[in-house]
């Protein structure tokens, strides 16, 4: 799995333009993801045949100029996450709820969230 493969899963959950690495200014409506430093591939103890790895992003969604509306969809695509199944493996939202990081200078209401996709595969060392 990688990011636009990311893409392609989010694409399922929210109805806006979705881009990797960089996010649409031009839309009201736009998804970027983003990918998060840290994270490598591990083994969690499944086994010496299988491995885990995590894929850390981070989704700023910008939602229109209406406050409440802006924050209902923030949730909703939160609580979509928390809910999705990918497969081989499991999506996590890291924190418990969207962060609102403000509005741009057109006014538009950003927020942000946090979000690991975790991925069993065969582990490539065997």
């Amino acid at each position: 799995m990688e990011l636009n493969d990311i893409r392609d899963f989010l694409n399922k959950l929210v109805d806006c333009e979705i881009t990797t690495h960089t996010i649409s200014r031009n839309h009201q409506r736009a998804l970027g993801i983003y990918p998060r430093r840290g994270a490598t591939p591990y083994d969690p103890g499944v086994g010496c045949h299988r491995f885990v790895r995590v894929l850390p992003v981070t989704l700023l969604l910008r939602w229109g100029r209406n406050g409440a509306e802006a924050e209902r969809a923030a949730r909703e695509l939160h609580n979509a996450i928390e809910r999705a199944e990918v497969e081989q493996g499991i999506v996590a939202p890291v924190n418990d709820a969207p962060v609102w990081v403000g509005a741009d200078e057109r006014g538009v209401f950003e927020y942000t969230m946090d979000v690991d996709f975790y991925v069993v595969g065969n582990n490539p060392k065997h």
